[in-house]
């Protein structure tokens, strides 16, 4: 019996959390109220943060999940409630798809409308590269999972692109 135990415990710690398993049902259909940054962090970003909380919510119900790059393979963000205009941030200044021991295969911020699962691929602050799962819960990002991610084989130029983000209306 101890064997079974600890193949359901191997096969548990493989499974990452889905979308499907953080469902919200209350989704805000009106027009979004102006992002109020407070902090130091949102107010040295507030213009940015107060246009792209304007498009209205995009995560877990009522928020706004607003990026803007910081340099070459590089994002920053913040959360933003689209009934108050709180805004929240992110638990870490910035986050990379790479460091000093090369890029990431898959990268990026994805979240959904009617989620509160958070999922960051990346390296924040271009250290501890992993595929981090956050549950939002109306304050703060809580993290669920940390799971290893797989790097390029081969050094290749910087994305030029933005990170991957996956939103669902």
């Amino acid at each position: 019996m101890r064997l079974l135990h600890i193949a359901v415990s191997a096969v548990e710690e493989q499974t990452a959390p889905t979308f499907r398993d953080y469902l919200v049902s209350d989704i805000f259909r009106g027009n979004p109220v102006a992002a109020q940054p407070t902090s130091a962090f949102a107010h040295r970003y507030r213009t940015v943060i107060r246009e792209g909380a304007r498009k209205g919510p995009n995560f877990s119900g009522h928020y706004t999940v607003v990026i803007w790059g910081c340099g070459t393979s590089c994002a920053q963000f913040a959360i933003v409630d689209a009934t108050t205009g709180h805004t929240y941030d992110p638990p870490y200044v910035g986050i990379t798809w790479g460091d000093q021991q090369g890029f990431l295969k898959q990268w990026g911020l994805h979240y959904q409308l009617n989620s509160s699962l958070f999922i960051a691929d990346g390296c924040p602050e271009e250290k501890n590269c992993a595929a981090r799962y956050y549950q939002w819960n109306g304050e703060h990002l809580v993290l669920l999972k940390t799971v290893p991610i797989e790097r390029v084989p081969h050094e290749p130029e910087p994305p030029s692109v933005p990170p991957a983000i996956t939103v669902k209306q």
